[in-house]
């Protein structure tokens, strides 16, 4: 169903409740962000895993789909909602954020926050940038934490994996710019941490200590060098023909 003019409007002007806004500012919240393939969802996981975490679900218009076979499922891939529910939510101002995209309203609520604050975890999920951006307007407390591999090699390698060597000239070409885009966004923004995803049980250690406002290690120059090394062979090989 095409979203009618009036909905898009909706999210467009949409800003959550003084409600939601007080909640947010008053529970630990830690975003993972990275270039795709950078590793977010397997250190999520892991961080779920230890019992000390809550998973903040996105909701979305659309319907379920396979995804390797398998059914996605309400409450643990998404929640699924109809758009007169994504409209109410709207209305009321329970999102956090929200957005369209492919026709379909999507957006972070407050249900998994209160979740969180009343279990006494550590609210956590992965996004985009513009979303943890939009977050840390909000509440400066959450923790945004930006996830780099350690070089360009590196990365596509994990990126061929990722795809299992089917990606294609214009997709990889997508990636590389789109990756450009997000480096120069995160390290210009004063409030988020850059992390080299290099061992992988460092970063989860690293990460969790972030989250639990604990002193970090003082390698974030390091991480600056990273970003721009890695931006400066991002933009190299968006230089060579297609």
């Amino acid at each position: 169903m095409e979203l009618d003019d009036a909905l898009k409007h909706k999210v467009t002007a949409y800003k959550p409740s003084p409600r939601v806004v007080d909640l947010l500012n008053s529970t630990p919240v830690v975003l993972l962000v990275a270039i795709s393939g950078g590793g977010k969802d397997t250190i999520k996981r892991r961080l779920l895993g230890t019992g000390r975490y809550h998973h903040i679900i996105s909701f979305t218009t659309r319907p379920p789909r396979a995804e390797n076979g398998v059914m996605e499922q309400d409450g643990i891939d998404y929640h699924f909602i109809d758009l007169a529910a994504a409209n109410r939510k709207l209305d009321e101002g329970s999102y956090i954020e929200a957005d369209i995209y492919a026709g379909n309203v999507y957006g972070t609520g407050a249900e998994d926050i209160e979740a969180a604050r009343a279990g006494q975890k550590i609210a956590i999920t992965d996004m985009t940038i513009e979303g943890a951006l939009h977050y840390l307007q909000l509440a400066p407390s959450v923790k945004a934490v930006f996830l780099l591999p350690p070089n360009f090699e590196i990365w596509m390698q994990r990126l061929g994996s990722r795809y299992e060597g089917q990606l294609k000239p214009e997709e990889k070409r997508l990636r590389l710019q789109e990756a450009v885009d997000e480096i120069q966004q995160a390290v210009a923004a004063d409030n988020m941490y850059i992390v080299v995803n290099d061992d992988l049980q460092e970063t989860i250690e690293l990460v969790d200590q972030i989250a639990q406002n604990e002193a970090v290690p003082p390698h974030y120059h390091k991480a600056l060098a990273v970003a721009q090394h890695l931006q400066e062979r991002l933009e190299d090989e968006l230089k060579q023909p297609a």
